[in-house]
């Protein structure tokens, strides 16, 4: 009896390692609604929160738990990768309910959780500049009213889920007026003393046959022009042709935005992961440092240079009354900063106002005012 309880054990545990190992797995679940719509999408949220507290449970270094099972959760249709309705039908009292059996994507859960996790902890985040490219036959036209609201998405995205400090380009184009023509890779390295972003994402949606479109978003650092990760997610949309036409457009942005959470987490996790071995492999993190009226250009740039954690730096901007230089450290924002001011002030003398936004350090010398 004994010997049967311990394999019974046994059995239960190489299940559950199978099943939290597996990339996709079955989960049954009920949902309610007005309607069926409705009552689908309730079932998709309770098979993925099923699904979200597993992996949460498998993985201790994750502290933000109720805020990622959230985003998880609102996003939860582009988790769901197939499904079969059980039974479906009217309630006696009113709504209408829904029994599935659902394939969740675990894998992406799982990655998706993580890179939240990190995403939340992380101090400095990256200046991010987001806009559309159609560099494909097969492409929706980018430049253009239809295809705004996937970029305005995307950055949404980035900036409010996954916390990037967002240059939405199709938004701001009003504001960096000296930059010519439409954004593109090349436009965003050469404009760059004006954008001060540390990278660039990408996004173009392509028509393709059998009523399928796809998302294709790319990350790259501006710096050295390295691409981060690419990500690229199918959208169904029904009756949609490869004819090139404003319906056709207009219906497959409209569906791909549903897909937008997914594919930029996936895009996020490549970023975060080239963040991190900026440091790892001693390239250091990069900073946008600016001196405001300081006296001496030239000592300033010599005294970082031989700060501790110092990797290199480049002088972007100098002249009489300022200097702005990219600067790469192995400090993390918080240490560089006080690094700086302990320089400023008891090795120096200097007087002066300090201001940090993630990874841009701010000092002016003697008068504060409207800084």
């Amino acid at each position: 009896m004994k010997r049967t309880a311990q394999c019974a054990v046994f059995a239960a545990a190489l299940f559950l390692t199978l099943v939290l190992s597996a990339p996709a797995w079955a989960v049954q679940a009920t949902g309610f609604g007005v309607d069926r719509d409705h009552a689908l999408t309730n079932a998709f949220q309770k098979a993925i929160e099923a699904a979200v507290g597993v992996d949460v449970q498998s993985n201790s270094l994750v502290d933000n738990f109720m805020l990622i099972k959230d985003e998880i959760i609102t996003h939860s249709k582009g988790y769901v990768t197939s499904y079969d309705i059980i039974s479906e039908g009217k309630e006696p009292g009113g709504g209408y309910k829904v029994v599935v059996n659902a394939q969740v994507d675990q894998g992406a859960i799982g990655d998706h959780i993580k890179t939240l996790d990190i995403l939340m902890k992380m101090a400095g985040h990256p200046r991010l500049l987001v806009f559309g490219t159609d560099d494909d036959l097969d492409s929706v036209p980018a430049n253009g009213e239809l295809f705004a609201p996937l970029v305005s998405e995307v950055s949404d995205v980035f900036s409010k889920k996954f916390r990037f400090e967002v240059v939405d380009w199709a938004s701001a184009k009003s504001k960096y007026k000296d930059i010519p023509g439409r954004m593109t890779p090349e436009t965003a390295a050469k404009a760059n003393k004006t954008l001060r972003c540390d990278m660039f994402v990408t996004v173009k949606l392509n028509l393709e046959k059998n009523d399928t479109a796809r998302l294709l978003l790319k990350g790259v650092r501006l710096s050295d022009n390295q691409l981060l990760g690419e990500a690229s997610r199918p959208v169904s949309v029904p009756g949609l042709s490869s004819l090139k036409t404003p319906r056709n457009y207009q219906a497959a942005v409209a569906t791909a935005k549903d897909v937008v959470f997914q594919a930029s987490a996936d895009l996020a996790r490549d970023m975060v992961a080239g963040i991190q071995s900026e440091v790892e492999e001693g390239k250091g993190l990069r900073y946008t440092v600016g001196f405001y009226i300081f006296p001496d250009s030239d000592l300033l740039v010599r005294e970082m240079g031989v700060l501790p954690g110092y990797v290199r730096h480049e002088v972007k901007r100098s002249d009489s009354a300022n200097l702005e230089i990219a600067y790469w450290s192995n400090l993390k924002p918080g240490q560089l900063l006080e690094q700086i001011k302990t320089m400023l002030s008891t090795k120096h003398k200097y007087k002066f106002r300090s201001k940090q936004d993630g990874r841009v350090l701010k000092f002016k010398w003697k008068n504060p005012d409207d800084f």
